[in-house]
Order: structure tokens, then sequence, then C-alpha cells
């Protein structure tokens, strides 16, 4: 529901890598359980089309599975906080639209530890069970988790949200 929607670059920084070739997959095809598609990924491109961000003081950002076409940035480009850096994809080894956000104390996604991080506001709507993530439809009838009245969002502040929130930005 949110594929093609703006990334914002989380801090001032420095551009230091990027991929930008891979295209789309196609919704509830998950790569590496395809035989055909499995053997192609590799650790250059498993994480799709991405944005490695130098934000100072050996912090670097990762943004992952970034629609092909969409990166308005390149290595040594300086960006500024809120700046629309690129469009929300699905690529690498996702099945469905997703932004994988990491940020990590090296520039390599794979060779650098991630470190722990907040956010500085954002609507929390709901915990999704593991169990629920599990018998989702793989996204394709638009009810992903089926029928479940979710609250209103509730403004969160300098906090990172828990695996399986669903949670809205302002903007």
């Amino acid at each position: 529901m949110d594929y093609g929607s703006a990334v914002l670059a989380v801090a001032d920084g420095t551009v230091t890598s990027i991929l930008d070739e891979q295209d789309a997959n196609a919704p509830g095809v998950l790569p590496a359980d395809d035989p055909v598609l499995g053997p192609k990924l590799t650790v250059e491109n498993v994480d799709g089309n991405h944005i490695v961000l130098d934000i100072g003081n050996g912090t670097y950002a990762f943004y992952a599975h970034l629609l092909k076409g969409s990166l308005r940035v390149k290595p040594g480009d300086k960006v500024t906080k809120g700046d629309v850096i690129a469009k929300l994809g699905n690529t690498g080894n996702a099945n469905a639209p997703h932004l994988h956000l990491q940020i990590m104390n090296g520039p390599s996604p794979v060779a650098s530890p991630s470190i722990p991080y907040v956010i500085d506001s954002f609507g929390y709507q709901d915990q999704i069970s593991p169990q629920r993530i599990y018998e989702a439809d793989n996204y394709l009838t638009g009810n992903f988790f089926g029928p479940h009245p979710y609250r209103a969002p509730e403004t969160r502040t300098n906090q990172l949200p828990m695996a399986w929130t669903i949670v809205n930005f302002p903007g």
C-alpha cells in the first residue's frame, strides 16, 4: 500500500554508496524461496536497491528495498534531514514493499553491526502477533492481517517501534 512512497533522509549526511539496478519483485514472491530467483541473490543484492548514508561520528544509515530508478542521490551527494532520497519499492529478498532502515557503525550493511536508535515521532497504531504475520495472505488481497479494527494512531516520541508494529509517520 506504500509502494512508491517517498523515503526521507533520517539525518544530515553524505551518500557513500548506492545500488539502483534491480527490478521490482512480483508481490507475494520471496526470491529466496523461488528456485529460479533464489540462486541469483548475492551479498551485494540481497537488500535490493539501496542507499548508504554517512551521518557522522562513525554512524551510517542504510535504506533498502528501494524502487528502481527512484534514487535521487549518488555517492558524494550531501543530504539534509527530511530530503527525499528515493521511493519505497520491493527489491532484493522481499515479498512486499517495505523499507529496511538500519543504523550501523560502518558503511557495510553486511559487515557493520547495527546500533540502537530512536525515531523522533510516529503514530503507533497496533501490534501484530507473529501468528497473524505467518497467516497473512502474502499481501495479495489487501487484507494483510485479517479484519481488525486498528486503533487511532497514538503519538509516540523518541522511541523505536518493536517488530510487527503498525506505525504511521507524519507527512
